[in-house]
């Protein structure tokens, strides 16, 4: 699994890591994924036709929240994106106002 980004869940047991259009968040105590976030961040649309090709995007960025429920990312294709890790639900989508780059976000 190719990451660019990690952060660690407070409590220090959970990794994030960032890759290719998927967020995986490996447990330290099993040495094991514990979950996968596929597609998270998706690019744009190869071929029209049957079977259509997805370009994966770049997840630039990721982070827990301070309580370790959410997960906040940025893609390269220009969205953020607030998951709950849990049920996996994306609770947010939202881009930059002038189309801009996001490069890394983080929770106040």
């Amino acid at each position: 699994i190719g990451s660019l980004w990690i952060d660690w869940q407070t409590d220090g047991n959970l990794l994030a890591c960032a890759g290719y259009g998927d967020v995986h968040i490996f447990d330290k105590r099993t040495n094991e994924v514990a979950k996968s976030v596929k597609n998270l961040h998706i690019g744009r649309l190869l071929q029209q036709e049957e079977p259509s090709l997805i370009l994966k995007d770049y997840v630039r960025t990721v982070r827990w929240n301070k309580d370790g429920s959410l997960l906040v990312s940025a893609g390269a294709e220009g969205k953020v994106k607030i998951i709950d890790f849990k049920s996996e639900k994306t609770l947010f989508v939202g881009s930059t106002s002038d189309g801009s780059k996001l490069y890394s976000v983080e929770f106040e």
